[in-house]
């Protein structure tokens, strides 16, 4: 029988990580804005190769927060297996996902074997 509670603390727990990461990465990149909104531009290059990497950063920022968002619903949707009974059961197959697959990934959808099929076929993939 698999320890629900252990992997709901490690999602918790999981969750807390991804939410506080996802405060910095607004907090450095709202900041800057509301820097630039009261007017201190002090921060900002006016260098176009400098301008280029504070885009390149915010972009890299940006899909790092949209992957960190992904991230929190894929926990929330783990969390919500735990409580309809469906938690660690592959979404495809339908076999146990592995408790090792659950340690490393606790939001884990498919068991190994249709994870590794899902990425063959789409050349990458989703957990």
């Amino acid at each position: 029988m698999r320890d629900l509670e252990r992997f709901e603390k490690l999602l918790r727990a999981r969750r807390e990580e991804v939410l506080a990461e996802l405060a910095e990465l607004e907090e450095v990149y709202l900041g800057k804005n509301q820097q630039e909104s009261a007017g201190d531009l002090s921060r900002y290059s006016t260098h176009p190769a400098d301008m280029g990497s504070d885009e390149a950063m915010r972009e890299a920022a940006f899909s790092r927060g949209e992957a960190t968002s992904e991230t929190i619903e894929e926990i929330d949707e783990a969390l919500e297996r735990i409580r309809t009974g469906e938690y660690g059961r592959c979404e495809n197959c339908g076999a146990d996902i592995s408790d090792a697959r659950l340690e490393v990934l606790p939001y884990a959808r498919l068991c190994i074997k249709c994870q590794e099929a899902l990425e063959k076929s789409e050349g990458g993939g989703a957990r």
